[in-house]
């Protein structure tokens, strides 16, 4: 239905499509129509069905709540009469379903960390990261269900778990004239890694979340800035085993066809920590080669700490 009332409101003049944006706002048919001669009434009054059928969906199904608003413009429009030229949308042939990667992933890369050099191999179950290309997933959404790695250590000759992400999603919802949805984000994992509560590498295991707002600028930007809450737990923290911090994040993220570029910058003041400040930048950079395969570089610093890494990436 978004898809549909996008086109018809690419076929509006000017007054026209001023009228319906004022109308995402206010709602108010007699707007919506004021100074209109009746072949731009009609076809305002059709965007605007199209409006409340994509903003609504769920209350025009189930037939209540904005249904009945629905009702009235609907009435309004066969007081008008005449009919309305049918609206095609034509589907891009390149980002459909069957051009998306597998939602399977296997991973093989190398690591540099803390001046130690690691071999990795990592396994997702399902689904889609925001550095994965776009083409047959939601382009602004991040769903996660199962996904594991491993690391052998070449400097300390061991093998560890470098982490098991149980459900990780990051929705990116852009404001816009007619959608002003929040984005919201939500992890449960096991890390290791450098935290503000240890002396050296450690392993936790993290609950978090966080709310945002998005933004996306010439259709392949997305800007956003979130309130994130981290709840970490582990043995290996100093005095205190768990930690509970809130603070501001910043991410961007540029993708074109086969390229993703991907930054964030988290700041994070611990309630429950002698440390009360952690600080993380992190940068990922992805190329696609083909439908199954693709190159990604990542980097990283926390508190003074840096990790680089690159992975092959193969999804079936």
């Amino acid at each position: 239905m978004r898809s549909i009332f996008d086109q018809r409101y690419q076929e509006l003049n000017d007054t026209q499509k001023t009228q319906i944006r004022r109308f995402a706002k206010t709602e108010s048919i007699d707007e919506l129509v004021r100074n209109l001669d009746k072949d731009e009434q009609r076809k305002n009054l059709d965007a605007a069905m199209d409006y409340i059928d994509f903003r609504y969906p769920k209350e025009v199904m189930t037939k209540t709540g904005k249904y009945a608003f629905k009702k009235e413009i609907l009435s309004r429009r066969a007081e008008l009469g005449g009919q309305s030229a049918p609206i095609k949308v034509l589907a891009p042939v390149n980002e459909g379903p069957h051009e998306a990667h597998g939602s399977r992933r296997l991973g093989l890369g190398y690591r540099e960390w803390n001046k130690e050099n690691s071999y990795l191999l990592d396994f997702k179950l399902s689904l889609h990261d925001l550095l994965d290309r776009k083409f047959g997933y939601p382009p602004t959404a991040q769903i996660t269900m199962g996904h594991f790695g491993v690391a052998w250590n070449s400097t300390a000759k061991n093998l560890s778990l470098d982490y098991a992400t149980l459900y990780e999603v990051i929705s990116l919802a852009p404001i816009s004239d007619f959608s002003n949805s929040s984005s919201w984000r939500l992890k449960w994992s096991v890390e290791q890694g450098y935290e503000s509560a240890c002396r050296t590498l450690c392993r936790w295991t993290e609950l978090s979340g966080g709310t945002g707002v998005s933004a996306t600028v010439l259709s392949n930007l997305d800007l956003s800035a979130w309130l994130r809450v981290t709840t970490l737990t582990s043995p290996d923290f100093t005095e205190d085993q768990w930690r509970l911090g809130a603070g501001p994040a910043v991410l961007v993220r540029w993708s074109h066809k086969d390229v993703s570029l991907l930054a964030e910058s988290y700041y994070r003041y611990d309630y429950k920590s002698k440390v009360h400040e952690f600080r993380k930048n992190s940068i990922g950079l992805n190329y696609t080669l083909s439908k199954s395969l693709s190159v990604r570089v990542q980097g990283e610093f926390v508190d003074q700490v840096h990790r680089s890494e690159a992975r092959l990436l193969l999804y079936y």
